[in-house]
């Protein structure tokens, strides 16, 4: 299934989004068991590049009855001191 989180056609100048947009696939798989797994491809885009400075992107995903349950994630950019260059790394919370 695909998803559109936040639309690049209503995020212009004045908008709470200010021109990016969060888009991306989801899968979820149930075992004979029951048990459940949820893959979740997400692509950021901004209007502009990003700056050399820290930078990050989180969203949850709500589940289960009336939403009683959450997962988070954050994609965060940033400089790693020991490749001595800006990379993401992410991180479920």
């Amino acid at each position: 299934m695909s998803f559109d989180a936040i639309d690049n056609n209503n995020c212009g100048k004045g908008s709470t989004c200010e021109g990016w947009s969060l888009k991306g696939v989801y899968k979820v798989n149930t075992s004979a068991t029951g048990s459940s797994s949820l893959e979740v491809d997400a692509l950021v885009r901004s209007q502009k590049p990003i700056a050399k400075t820290m930078f990050g992107v989180g969203w949850g995903i709500g589940y289960g009855p009336n939403d009683s349950f959450t997962e988070s994630f954050v994609a965060l950019y940033s400089w790693m001191w020991q490749t001595k260059k800006y990379v993401w790394s992410t991180k479920s919370i």
